[in-house]
């Protein structure tokens, strides 16, 4: 008789624990932000932390608390501090894959800027005032044939460069326009030789942009070169990234380079950039990945980006120190975008916008993840 009270009594408890631990995460989920419900997964070596609209042109403010994402015809902006989502259809048209739409954002986040096309002759750049459901916002139109395609905010957030190709005579032009960001006032542009592939602010406010043959970097006020970095292997036909280091001290040039005269490599070269000469150098095979990089923020480190794992490597003596395989549901999964890879301020987690299987990845730098996909 005691047996069976006793089997009773523990499948009793048995019940009302299930029911309660069953309503203790009912109450989690309730009391979660929805886009959080509905859309951290965990994955090997990072978090999915917020929808992809089928983009790699994913922005994190610097301080950390905005990320932005924009596809061509929707953008999206999180604050990651209070959970307020901006979400914005800024061309209406499913079947517009531009290359050219880029995305820049502010270094609080409290504005996010876009470039808006119609793939013909028509183009205008878009501020968006992010943290409300229903932004305001104001635009920087170019006059017809004069396509933006890249975009670059000073570190002073005061002004705004875009990368303009000029095809109004049909003989392409290229150019850098400046606009002050406050107010969208036009001040004055920097014609460049060749196609600009990237442009970026160094931390002093001078203006980096890469060409073909050649990163220059700009004085914005004179609209002169101060000075120049030529990578030696530079493959001209491929795409050019470039990150300053937080100090401004070092350059890294991603590029296709071409060594001994036939064997293509892709490559990451870091300069010097007061004496433009190399530092230190990283090359891989040729995967097409273009190789994003990033600095750590105390200078100390650069990630790298390639098509199957995103790389950590010490500048001090040029030693990989992690390597963080972009695997999805167990298995390993191509991501070859060009998505810039960007540190939390903290150092220990870097964003990286995964085209497939669309979703922003937040790798965490932590000894409880796999490094190695065997491991």
């Amino acid at each position: 008789m005691t047996g069976k009270t006793n089997k009773k009594l523990w499948i009793g408890v048995l019940a009302v624990s299930a029911v309660l631990v069953l309503c203790l995460g009912v109450l989690v989920l309730l009391t979660q932000p929805k886009w959080l419900q509905e859309l951290q997964v965990k994955i090997y070596g990072g978090e999915q932390i917020m929808p992809l609209i089928g983009t790699d042109r994913v922005r994190l403010s610097q301080d950390g608390n905005v990320l932005a994402v924009y596809d061509g015809n929707r953008l999206q902006a999180l604050n990651l501090v209070n959970d307020n989502l901006t979400d914005l259809i800024l061309y209406d048209n499913s079947m517009s894959t531009s290359p050219n739409a880029d995305l820049a954002i502010t270094t609080n986040g409290a504005y996010a800027i876009a470039i808006r096309s119609n793939e013909a002759f028509w183009s205008e750049v878009v501020i968006i005032e992010t943290g409300t459901p229903t932004p305001n916002t104001r635009s920087i139109s170019l006059p017809d044939f004069h396509k933006p395609y890249r975009l670059a905010i000073s570190p002073d957030d005061l002004l705004l460069a875009i990368l303009v190709e000029d095809n109004s005579t049909g003989n392409r032009q290229y150019y850098a326009a400046l606009y002050s960001l406050p107010d969208g006032v036009a001040r004055g542009k920097i014609d460049i030789f060749t196609f600009g592939y990237d442009l970026i602010f160094a931390p002093n406010g001078r203006l980096a942009i890469a060409e073909k043959a050649n990163i220059h970097i700009w004085n914005v006020s004179t609209k002169k070169i101060e000075s120049s970095i030529t990578p030696t292997l530079l493959n001209r036909d491929g795409p050019i990234l470039l990150s300053f280091s937080p100090d401004g001290s070092m350059l890294a040039v991603s590029f296709n380079a071409t060594a001994y005269g036939t064997d293509a490599i892709e490559m990451v070269d870091v300069f010097n950039v007061q004496t433009g000469r190399s530092i230190t150098y990283f090359s891989f095979p040729v995967t097409l990945s273009n190789l994003p990089t990033a600095f750590s923020p105390d200078g100390k480190a650069i990630a790298i980006s390639t098509c199957d794992a995103i790389h950590i490597y010490r500048l001090s003596d040029s030693q990989r120190t992690h390597t963080y395989y972009k695997l999805w549901e167990g298995a390993l999964r191509q991501s070859c975008s060009m998505s810039p890879l960007q540190f939390t301020p903290d150092g220990k987690s870097v964003y990286y916008g995964w085209l497939e299987p669309n979703s922003i990845v937040k790798f965490r730098f932590s000894s409880e993840l796999p490094t190695r996909r065997n491991e």
